[in-house]
């Protein structure tokens, strides 16, 4: 963990703590939960949450949840964990319990996790090294508008889930919810989901569009000969309802086309796999978890203009793979300072391994060569339409040639030059990122537009967005980047990653990259 990461939280506490004889100025040594840290000093206060620590590089405060004390001067700590956590059904059982448990390692303390009958986390008892009670975590697993008015009435501490507050969900809810639920304090963005489309070995089929799964899904398309396969009736097998990846084919694929699941679709049980269906059964298709295909062969997205998407964790982290969605903690107005400190663990580097161990996608920021980004160049000069565009696309690999892009790409409200909340989180974690690994290296912000307008004024419109997300990485590394180190370069309509001719496409168009050379 680093420093920056531990001061960032230092007035969020999970610890309700009794001091006993604090002796004052005495030496300490503060371990970050991770153990990748530690700090060593002359123990100058304690208030009960947080630490001031005299140390070789000045006087610095530590949330005493972020770290464990050693020493003579550590004051004697009672920890109280107790705070309640709604989740949609889909995710409690596998991501809800990694969480617990790594937030339980994240502070020593050892996890008692209680399951209902569906397999999904009931209750976490948390004890001590000692043995002793530390407080317990209340699980309800709940629908997703029941998740949202919960947190929204602070009849919950948090509510994790899949479910962005649009419009049209907010107008199902009491209260302004989308107001208060969609404000950066309030919805925080803690991992991405995605599934993929898979098939038998032998099957020649080597891509499809999001159109063409819904008709399947519809029994509108029944042969493979109709997608340029083999002339084979199509079995296509679907996950239960209620769980992630059926959800997230149903927000991606079935709804947008405004279609249903035909009663003619199989449906997997709790104990199917849909891996092992597939691969025993040359005429099946259905959909996995990224990562989770297994011996069978995964059918990347054609996108309506022509391009193909990978699957790939890379794309699946820049948003620009289709099948692509979000995961949400949302906090009540006011919670308690344990769930505080869960939510500092979620958003966190430590909350990675049980974020990729439930079968989800974390955030750390990766870096890839444009050569390994597809055919994305050769997509570019397809769609240029004059010589002058060509020029462009061609000035815009030269520019990169040598450079790496970043994962972490930023865009902006729906009708706003707002960052969304993602991005608002993501600034710190990619101004972490440029410190430790860019010294003396040039970064590049890189905006992009749709193609909506007239291309002056894109440019302009690109130029001025990736301007605010340079000043802000900047103010997030405090002196630590060097203003001529970053240069800001616009590309307005050019190199896209979505069809514009899609509301989707042309949100996924907006966008800000980061590339280091």
């Amino acid at each position: 963990m680093k420093l920056r990461s531990i001061l960032k939280n230092v007035f969020v506490s999970s610890v309700f703590v009794s001091v006993a004889g604090l002796a004052q100025a005495e030496q300490v040594t503060l371990v970050s939960n991770d153990q990748s840290l530690s700090i060593t000093g002359e123990l100058v206060s304690f208030n009960g949450s947080v630490f001031q620590v005299r140390t070789t590089i000045g006087q610095v405060q530590i949330a005493a949840s972020m770290v464990t004390c050693s020493g003579p001067g550590c004051p004697a700590v009672s920890q109280n964990m107790d705070f309640s956590v709604v989740a949609t059904s889909e995710l409690a059982p596998k991501l809800l319990s990694e969480l617990m448990q790594g937030f339980a390692q994240s502070a020593n303390l050892n996890p008692n996790i209680s399951l209902n009958g569906a397999g999904g986390v009931e209750r976490v008892r948390f004890t001590n090294q000692s043995g002793d009670s530390s407080g317990q975590v209340d699980v309800q697993s709940v629908p997703a508008l029941q998740g949202l008015q919960n947190v929204l009435d602070g009849q919950s501490d948090i509510t994790l889930s899949s479910a962005a507050v649009t419009p049209q969900i907010a107008r199902r809810l009491r209260g302004n919810a989308e107001e208060i639920l969609s404000d950066a304090d309030r919805q925080k963005v803690i991992a991405l989901e995605a599934i993929v489309p898979i098939v038998h070995p032998d099957n020649i089929v080597r891509s499809v569009t999001l159109e063409q799964l819904a008709r399947i899904a519809s029994g509108e398309i029944t042969n493979w000969s109709q997608l340029g396969g083999a002339n084979q009736t199509i079995r296509m097998v679907l996950p239960a309802d209620d769980t992630p990846e059926f959800q997230l084919f149903k927000s991606r694929v079935t709804d947008p086309n405004r279609v249903r699941v035909n009663n003619s679709v199989d449906r997997l049980s709790r104990n199917e796999r849909p891996t092992d269906v597939v691969f025993r059964d040359t005429s099946a298709i259905s959909i996995a978890s990224f990562g989770e295909e297994g011996d069978t062969q995964v059918v990347p997205i054609r996108l309506s203009c022509g391009p193909v998407a990978y699957p790939t964790t890379f794309n699946i982290k820049a948003e620009e793979y289709p099948l692509t969605n979000r995961v949400f903690l949302y906090t009540s107005e006011n919670p308690s300072r344990s769930a505080s400190a869960f939510t500092n663990f979620a958003l966190s580097e430590a909350s990675n391994n049980a974020i990729s161990a439930s079968g989800f996608v974390d955030q750390q920021v990766t870096a890839l060569p444009i050569d390994f980004q597809g055919t994305r160049i050769a997509t570019a000069l397809t769609q240029a339409v004059n010589n002058d565009q060509v020029l462009k696309v061609k000035d815009f690999a030269d520019d990169l040639a040598e450079a790496q892009r970043l994962s972490t790409t930023f865009r902006f409200r729906t009708g706003s030059s707002q960052l969304d909340n993602k991005a608002v989180n993501d600034i710190g974690r990619v101004g972490e990122y440029l410190v430790a690994e860019a010294a003396g290296r040039e970064i590049m912000v890189v905006g992009f537009t749709d193609s909506v307008g007239r291309e002056d004024l894109n440019l302009l419109l690109a130029n001025r967005r990736a301007e605010q997300v340079r000043d802000a990485i900047l103010a997030s590394s405090g002196s630590a980047l060097s203003a001529s180190q970053v240069e800001v370069k616009s590309f307005g309509p050019l190199a896209p990653v979505g069809c514009n001719e899609t509301q989707q496409g042309r949100a996924d168009n907006r966008r800000v990259e980061i590339w280091v050379r």
